[in-house]
């Protein structure tokens, strides 16, 4: 019915500098909101607002990783799942999204 998907600390920060929010979010499978909440949680500074519409020279430096270890794991619906091909609706109490993060 779920799948998890895993990073460490140092993998997602590096994902979330590289690729903008919302087409990360759309790789992992939940939405650009989880994956900023997972951010914060794990101290994990985010690019601000229009960082990827700026050219090269204009984007905000990378910051330095943060220091915590552990893993961000994210619950996501499995695309499989039978839910999902009966029609059943999808934003029911029984289908959630959980994030789990390390606290900062």
């Amino acid at each position: 019915m779920y799948t998890f998907v895993s990073f460490t600390v140092a993998e997602l920060f590096e994902k979330v500098w590289q690729t903008p929010m919302v087409k990360l979010a759309h790789e992992i499978g939940v939405s650009d909101v989880a994956v900023a909440k997972a951010c914060r949680k794990a101290g994990i500074p985010l690019p601000g607002r229009g960082h990827w519409a700026k050219s090269e020279k204009q984007r905000q430096r990378k910051p330095k990783p943060p220091q915590v270890e552990g893993d961000v794991r994210f619950q996501v619906l499995d695309p499989d799942n039978s839910l999902a091909t009966t029609g059943t609706d999808l934003n029911s109490s029984i289908v959630r999204r959980t994030i789990e993060a390390p606290i900062n």
